[in-house]
């Protein structure tokens, strides 16, 4: 009996725990769809994360590579959108609600773009920000 029973065990084509074992190998494509492996389970994906970009990662950020390693404290993340270079161009408009915003010399990536006279016109980089500013007092100048 003991025979049957290690050869149903190592058998991918047995029954029992065979197929199982064969899936263990690599179980990552055993997660349900919306969720991805992580520590020795399958778990739901953060919010704006696809497979390919989730990370499982100790504590402290550093990923979690060696998978023979326990790591009952890890989790699913997705890198953080550290945002566009001068200014928050999703959030981008031709009139500011908070009043006068200020973006100093080098922007801020969290105060939304500027749109200048026309919707095509996003001033998202810092030369075009001091060119539209340019031109608005220029402009401003000769009336």
């Amino acid at each position: 009996w003991w025979h049957r029973a290690m050869t149903s065990l190592s058998s991918s084509t047995g029954t029992g725990c065979g197929v199982a074992e064969a899936a263990v190998a690599d179980p990552t494509h055993l997660c349900p769809e919306g969720q991805a492996y992580c520590w020795m389970q399958c778990m739901m994906l953060p919010p704006a994360c696809t497979l390919s970009t989730a990370k499982c990662v100790h504590p402290d950020g550093t990923p979690w590579s060696n998978h023979s390693e326990m790591c009952p404290t890890c989790t699913l993340t997705c890198p953080a959108f550290t945002g566009w270079d001068f200014c928050d161009e999703s959030a981008a408009s031709d009139m500011i609600m908070q009043g006068f915003v200020a973006y100093g010399i080098t922007g801020s990536k969290t105060k939304p773009c500027v749109i200048l006279f026309f919707q095509s016109w996003v001033l998202n980089t810092r030369w075009k920000f001091w060119l539209g500013t340019l031109g608005v007092f220029t402009l401003a100048a000769l009336v």
